[in-house]
């Protein structure tokens, strides 16, 4: 069963106030501001390269203003963002190391919307793929075709032994998951 998150609902005290606050300042998308009867308003922001949105509004119960915490961005320059959030007049804490230096995500910085909700925006890179050994680069008996990982964690680009009866490729150094021709 595959299960999506669409929605995180932002109980505030002032729709107007927070709409201004999350896409004039942090830089959400309005998706949409309705009124679909008189008690009840419903505005939905996305944040930029987001599948996910947060809807705010009227007559929704959703909640005590500012009890919503924790709630996580994720960018791959925390940096940048925290220094364009800054600029936009979002009071951003400082960058925090909470785990160890240079360990992938383990970089914060955090905010709170009016009403005291809070977010935390964490760097997560992507990985750079390893270069392939010196022994790669020479060539090897299956020659550069067949170069390639075997594993998650080995890409050496040692030549892989052929299966005579099947189109499966293992390395020949360790038996890593199959797979074929690159």
């Amino acid at each position: 069963m595959e299960m999506k998150l669409e929605v995180v609902a932002l109980p505030v005290s002032d729709v107007d106030r927070a709409k201004a606050f999350y896409s004039e300042r942090v830089g959400f998308t309005l998706d949409h501001d309705v009124r679909p009867n008189d008690s009840m308003r419903v505005v939905q922001m996305t944040p930029p390269g987001s599948a996910c949105s947060v809807v705010i509004g009227e007559g929704l119960p959703l909640g005590e203003p500012g009890s919503v915490k924790g709630v996580q961005l994720v960018v791959e320059d925390l940096d940048a963002a925290s220094e364009e959030l800054s600029a936009r007049g979002v009071p951003i804490s400082d960058v925090q190391q909470l785990g160890p230096e240079g360990a992938r995500g383990s970089r914060f910085a955090f905010f709170a919307d009016p009403d005291g909700n809070t977010w935390a925006v964490q760097e997560l890179t992507r990985e750079p793929r390893p270069e392939r050994c010196t022994r790669a680069l020479l060539g090897g008996r299956l020659g550069p075709r067949w170069w390639g990982a075997c594993c998650d964690r080995h890409l050496c680009g040692r030549p892989w032994r052929t299966s005579t009866h099947r189109a499966i490729r293992r390395c020949s150094t360790r038996s890593g998951r199959r797979i074929g021709p690159r």
